[in-house]
């Protein structure tokens, strides 16, 4: 066990210990977390810019399926970096 900080205290607890060890692996577990994004869109190129940029960098990856846009919702879902699959 390494010591990170020590407290010292008149009362019974003279120092707290924090196993380095369990800390790697608090940060090992929070990076395994994944989320993806998945949207179902027709013609949001209003609504999209702003939708996806609410979660730019929380998800890991973002899938838009297009269900035959006439405006630019697909070309704004590739700016973003969003893949792009077609449902007509």
């Amino acid at each position: 066990m390494k010591t990170i900080f020590q407290l010292t205290s008149p009362g019974s607890l003279d120092r707290i210990h924090v196993e380095v060890m369990n800390l790697q692996n608090v940060r090992l577990s929070l990076k395994m977390i994944t989320l993806s994004i998945a949207m179902i869109v027709k013609n949001e190129e209003k609504n999209l810019p702003r939708c996806l940029s609410s979660v730019r960098g929380l998800a890991e990856e973002i899938i838009v399926v297009d269900t035959g846009s006439t405006d630019r919702t697909v070309s704004i879902a590739r700016e973003f970096g969003a893949k792009v699959f077609h449902f007509d």
